[in-house]
């Protein structure tokens, strides 16, 4: 990792920011130097790149990062490689100036369809690479029309300025102010950001993995922070029991740091929810709540209920309905309470018991405050009101 500057915390290594996009996105993005030449190691010419280009294969990338010239920062860039294939290139703005993070060789044009794949096979027949054989390396790609990859380059772009803003290379914004990547990562967790939460993931890969213990409380509280917005409870719950065994019996550090790495990948790289899940969530919680206001209810057991962790139920509930968890099982306690004086000649205390207030005396003062007036009173002039 790379020392933050103003006593931030060390910026992400390139690699873990590459790992998290992969996992989101299903893409591997390659460090090249503006003149093509891998920033670290070796990184071999896809197999397309292969066939379609022989001997000239090994210097594919360079012509891609030459014709696409490499953007500006936070503006990343599409390109149709000599292949065919759609790749984008994005800048790496710290501390690797002048480098490159280039998807080539793995992304069809969905937008081409038959017609853009039967013209990728015309090519390659014309430089004697048989169809059969080509047609086999076609289905090792990944279909995204332009749109998708444009977004994937952007999220890059998004992870890779975090990580310049923690190397103290770029200032951040107020968004991007926060000190601790395991508390940023949570926070965006529990609010269903799931840009946030890619942006600051790297950041926590390698921090505080000394010991088991510190490797148990992040995966617990990562878990426990994405489960209803990015994956559901059972499958955190499961996640997390099958981290703890194998931090457990992990060997050294880096095995820890390896399951950390491979409980991100299965929180962030989940598939989106459907639209309207959280609606229906939070419909089926205001139902439980509405069959059961006279029992002892809490946040949690509803939220179990509802297949969201306490924390995102919490908030997803507010802002579905428009009042907080509390506030809306006392609003229905006490419309179970007024039907209750209205229709029954119950006493206060009984009426107050059924409708699951506990105490007679705070069911009237609370009472009171909504309706103007004492449940008695309230029977009465109801009474006098309706002959």
């Amino acid at each position: 990792m790379l020392q933050g500057g103003d006593g931030r915390p060390p910026a992400p290594a390139l690699a873990d920011v590459l790992a998290v996009f992969q996992a989101l996105t299903g893409l591997r993005a390659v460090a090249r130097t503006e003149a093509g030449r891998p920033l670290e190691g070796e990184d071999p010419p896809p197999r397309l790149c292969r066939l379609m280009r022989g001997a000239r294969a090994n210097t594919g990338r360079q012509e891609c990062i030459a014709s696409a010239a490499p953007p500006a920062l936070g503006s990343p860039r599409l390109f149709e490689c000599p292949c065919g294939l759609l790749g984008g290139i994005a800048r790496v703005p710290a501390p690797e100036g002048g480098a490159a993070l280039v998807t080539c060789g793995q992304v069809l044009d969905a937008d081409g369809g038959a017609e853009g794949r039967a013209e990728l096979v015309r090519r390659g027949g014309a430089r004697g690479v048989a169809p059969g054989v080509l047609r086999a390396a076609l289905r090792e790609m990944k279909a995204m029309t332009r749109g998708e990859l444009g977004a994937a380059l952007d999220l890059l772009a998004s992870m890779l300025r975090w990580r310049a803003v923690r190397a103290g290379a770029v200032a951040p914004r107020s968004s991007e102010a926060s000190p601790d990547p395991a508390g940023a990562l949570t926070e965006a967790l529990r609010g269903g950001d799931r840009l946030t939460a890619a942006n600051v993931a790297p950041g926590v890969l390698g921090r505080d993995l000394h010991t088991r213990a510190a490797a148990l409380r992040l995966t617990a509280s990562i878990c426990e922070a994405a489960s209803g917005a990015f994956i559901p409870l059972e499958s955190a719950d499961r996640i997390a029991t099958r981290a703890a065994r194998e931090i457990a019996s992990a060997a050294c550090s880096e095995e820890i740091g390896a399951v950390v790495r491979r409980v991100l990948a299965a929180v962030l790289g989940a598939p989106e929810p459907p639209p309207g899940a959280a609606a229906d969530a939070v419909r089926r919680a205001a139902e439980y709540i509405e069959a059961h206001y006279d029992h002892d209810l809490t946040l949690p057991e509803v939220a179990r209920h509802a297949g969201l962790s306490p924390a995102y139920f919490s908030a997803l509930f507010k802002r579905e309905i428009g009042i907080g968890f509390r506030c809306f099982l006392t609003q229905a306690r006490l419309a179970a309470a007024r039907r209750l004086l209205e229709e029954s000649g119950r006493s206060v205390e009984e009426v107050a018991a059924a409708a699951g207030f506990n105490d007679a005396h705070y069911f009237s003062r609370v009472f009171s405050r909504s309706f103007g007036l004492p449940p008695g009173r309230f029977r009465q002039r109801h009474r006098r009101a309706t002959g």
